[in-house]
């Protein structure tokens, strides 16, 4: 038996509302596109490829955070490495991080990104042009 057809998967970046404000500033500090925002509980965001969107959305009550990681593949990690290292996030006023990207066994060139909620970014380029993403 087959599941009925989706219109759409869209990701959620599930926050508490006590870091929503940080957290789309984040989003558009990152050069993400919003595509709408109700101002209070939910935003979204273009990620520059194709009709792909996420929305970052408040939940209230939660008995614990939810954290995610997201990947991006990407045709340039040093270019995107250089773009985060711009934005000076030590002197934001939230609180995110970086890593500095380096190869992994796998054969593929990563570095991390945390928002201020503790969502893991994990963007990425194979070293190997050859090799494509499944």
């Amino acid at each position: 038996m087959s599941a009925p057809p989706i219109k759409k998967f869209r990701s959620f970046i599930s926050i508490g509302p006590e870091l929503y404000d940080e957290c789309r500033q984040f989003y558009t500090d990152l050069g993400f596109e919003k595509l709408w925002d109700d101002g209070e509980t939910v935003c979204e965001f273009h990620t520059g490829s194709a009709d792909q969107t996420f929305l970052l959305t408040v939940h209230y009550g939660l008995k614990r955070p939810i954290r995610g990681v997201y990947q991006l593949w990407v045709d340039d990690v040093d270019g995107w490495y250089d773009h985060v290292k711009s934005l000076d996030l030590k002197n934001k006023p939230y609180e995110a991080d970086f890593s500095e990207p380096s190869i992994q066994p796998w054969g593929w060139n990563i570095f991390y990104v945390w928002d201020p909620n503790g969502t893991l970014l994990h963007i990425g380029q194979p070293v190997d042009p050859d090799q494509t993403v499944g």
